[in-house]
């Protein structure tokens, strides 16, 4: 859960165009040290890079994000997220 609260978190960052940040910066400010382990965490849970999604956010586009539905769906809690389960 924490995990995917992170990726989630970082997924919204690279999202944002605003945000100036570089990919490894990101996933370090969302808990992720090595910037490969990172990437593999994000690509097993969106189905996409992180540099993709950065890359979109940049050029104003939206990458296709893949994955279980419930895990890309919006969960408000520990709670509702135990529920999907």
């Amino acid at each position: 859960f924490v995990q995917r609260m992170r990726l989630r978190a970082a997924q919204a960052a690279l999202s944002d165009p605003n945000d100036q940040r570089n990919v490894s910066a990101i996933g370090e400010a969302h808990g992720f040290h090595d910037p490969s382990s990172f990437s593999r965490a994000f690509r097993r849970e969106f189905g996409a890079a992180p540099m993709e999604v950065r890359e979109a956010a940049l050029s104003g586009g939206a990458p296709h994000l893949v994955g279980r539905p419930q895990m890309l769906a919006e969960t408000a809690s520990l709670r509702d997220a135990l529920r999907t389960l």
